[in-house]
C-alpha cells in the first residue's frame, strides 16, 4: 500500500514539475518578446526619420556629388540602425537582455 501510494505522489510530482517548467518557458518567452518592442519600435522611427532626410536631400540637392556624398550618411545611419537592432534581438533570445550589469 505504501509503494502504491508513493508512485502516484512521484507522478503527480513529476506532472506537477513538468507544468511549471512549461509556465516558466511561456513566461520567458513573453518577457523576451515584451523586451524586443522596445529596440525595434525605435529602429522602426529611426530608420523613418533617416529615410525622411534622405528623401528631402534628393529633392533639394541638384548637385550630383553633392546628393551622393549627404545621400551615404542617412543611408548609412539607417542600416547601422537596422543591424544594431538584429544584434539586440539576437542577445535578448539568448538570454542576455541587461548588458550594463555586466559593467
Amino acid at each position: 500500500m505504501i509503494k502504491s501510494y508513493y508512485g502516484w505522489y512521484i507522478a503527480v510530482r513529476f506532472a506537477d514539475t513538468a507544468l511549471i517548467t512549461e509556465k516558466n518557458q511561456m513566461n520567458n518567452h513573453c518577457t523576451h518578446v515584451k523586451k524586443m518592442i522596445a529596440p525595434i519600435v525605435i529602429t522602426v522611427i529611426a530608420v523613418i526619420y533617416y529615410m525622411f532626410y534622405f528623401g528631402i536631400i534628393i529633392f533639394e540637392v541638384r548637385n550630383t556629388p553633392w546628393l551622393i556624398l549627404l545621400g551615404i550618411v542617412p543611408i548609412g545611419l539607417a542600416v547601422a540602425m537596422i543591424y544594431v537592432c538584429i544584434q539586440r534581438i539576437r542577445e535578448i533570445e539568448n538570454g542576455e537582455e541587461d548588458d550594463l550589469s555586466k559593467y
